[in-house]
């Protein structure tokens, strides 16, 4: 509902951002001192927007 909603009022991918404190290296854990690359994050956000991309069209994003 809310990528719905964002639609709606016109968000855009520019807009879907996460905070920098989502990019700090982890306290604990298996991957304590590891932090997420924002790379990492915005390579992800490209592949998202062009599935739903294809899905809004109505065409398959996967070849024959």
């Amino acid at each position: 509902m809310t990528r719905v909603f964002n639609l709606r009022q016109w968000f855009s991918e520019e807009d879907d951002k996460l905070p920098e404190r989502m990019f700090v290296p982890f306290p604990s854990g298996a991957m304590v001192g590891r932090k997420p690359r924002p790379e990492d994050y915005e390579e992800a956000k490209r592949m998202y927007y062009s599935m739903i991309f294809f899905a809004y069209l109505g065409r398959s994003n996967r070849r024959a």
